[in-house]
């Protein structure tokens, strides 16, 4: 256009350029619309999938209805929100159509203007229309494309504000922690979750070999002791020292390489029982994966299944026993051969039977000549062997001693063993 006529080309490069604003404005309308809509999807899919995880207890209660009639709201919402990303998006393809059309018609008419006063030569009209006509598709493409964009941006937001938080790069920094030490120590420990304290000048330390049982009432601070072992968080004050090194000079990867965690609430992947167990170690053979099942009392309960090792788990584990899944993360844990265990209410939610399996597996995991294995537990009776038991009333140490030891005293641990056996 601008070789065949310099005037033409420059109303058409200044249609161009209100076209592009107007595509602009429609286009944002059209993302905050569509991330809208996404929203309201992350919510309606968020309740089915809460719906169906705890669909035992949605019938125990007979409260079907309710989650239907949740779900229908949430559904309505997205769906009003999509239809109004729909219109968006039809008002801005049919009003950069209608644009172009219109755009088109002028640059055309004044081009015929322009023959008829003899300002231009037929053969340049003709030129005129061919290059207008090509430049027509491309825009239109482009638009599409850029409405297209904008919809898959207004997905991709909300993935990259997760992609975007910022690593915990400073617990990365630092040196290995050595395969052996002289243990663990706790050294005037404090910690505060918002300016509440958890935790006050605890201090203890525990030698390799060494079983140390944590009790206490609900809310005393037992489990983040432990996660401050695990280096989730830093205490304010004071320090924690493991094989002689202090946690904040340790990389935090380093350290849970050596840790392993049994809690009260297995977590098993949707793959199959030997993946499961392998999954402490990627490179265990098959025979250490029997080796571990067999020493956390859960082989000869594979042994009888029709693919053994190969059998999927279901989802969370879904497919077997609660104490079957307790004992199935014992075995891994026994896998990773850590040199510090963390037994977090591991048998609190089960029943005597699957209790006592689950404890002979316990006993095969604690028993190692250079492992520390802390034990936190509401069942007093699981803890008797223990070499030492630190009692927690309000975030300090009020109590430490054996068993015998503590009962004899009379004070908060008596009380709580009383309680326990009432």
């Amino acid at each position: 256009i601008l070789w065949t006529n310099w005037k033409l080309a420059a109303i058409a490069l200044g249609f161009f350029l209100i076209y592009a604003l107007i595509l602009g404005r429609l286009g944002r309308a059209l993302r905050k619309a569509r991330k809208k809509s996404l929203e309201h999807l992350g919510d309606m899919t968020g309740t089915m999938i809460q719906t169906f995880s705890g669909i035992k207890v949605v019938k125990a209660f007979n409260m079907e209805n309710a989650q239907a009639d949740e779900f229908t709201v949430h559904n309505e919402h997205y769906f009003k929100r999509f239809m109004r990303a729909i219109a968006k998006k039809a008002v801005a393809e049919n009003t950069s159509q209608f644009f172009i059309g219109v755009s088109i018609a002028i640059i055309l008419l004044l081009g015929y203007d322009m023959v008829q006063n003899q300002l231009m030569r037929p053969g340049e009209m003709a030129a005129l229309g061919l290059a207008v006509a090509m430049i027509s598709g491309a825009i239109k493409e482009m638009a599409k494309s850029y409405n297209r964009m904008l919809e898959a941006s207004a997905g991709c937001e909300r993935v990259f504000e997760l992609l975007d938080q910022p690593r915990e790069t400073e617990h990365e920094t630092g040196t290995a922690l050595p395969a052996e030490g002289n243990g663990v120590e706790y050294k005037d420990v404090t910690f505060a979750y918002n300016g509440t304290p958890v935790l006050q000048n605890i201090t203890f330390r525990a030698a390799p070999g060494k079983v140390i049982a944590v009790v206490g009432k609900t809310g005393s601070g037992k489990t983040t002791m432990v996660d401050l072992l695990c280096r989730f968080y830093d205490p304010q004050q004071g320090s924690i020292v493991v094989h002689g090194v202090d946690l904040r000079d340790v990389r935090r990867s380093s350290l849970l390489s050596r840790i392993a965690v049994v809690t009260q609430d297995p977590f098993l992947f949707n793959t199959t029982i030997g993946e499961n167990i392998r999954y402490a170690r990627q490179g265990a053979k098959d025979d250490e994966v029997i080796q571990a099942a067999k020493a956390a009392n859960i082989h000869d309960f594979i042994d009888t299944l029709p693919q053994k090792y190969a059998t999927p788990v279901g989802e969370r584990g879904a497919k077997l026993s609660g104490g079957q899944r307790q004992r199935l993360t014992i075995a891994r844990a026994i896998l990773r051969d850590p040199s510090i265990l963390i037994l977090d209410e591991a048998t609190s939610a089960l029943d005597a039977e699957s209790e006592k399996a689950v404890q002979e597996a316990l006993n095969n995991l604690i028993h190692s000549a250079n492992r520390i294995t802390f034990i936190i537990a509401h069942r007093l009776s699981t803890i008797r062997n223990a070499d030492r038991i630190l009692v927690l009333d309000d975030g300090k140490i009020a109590e430490e001693g054996k068993h015998d030891e503590l009962l004899a005293k009379g004070g908060l641990y008596s009380n709580l063993y009383t309680q326990f056996n009432a």
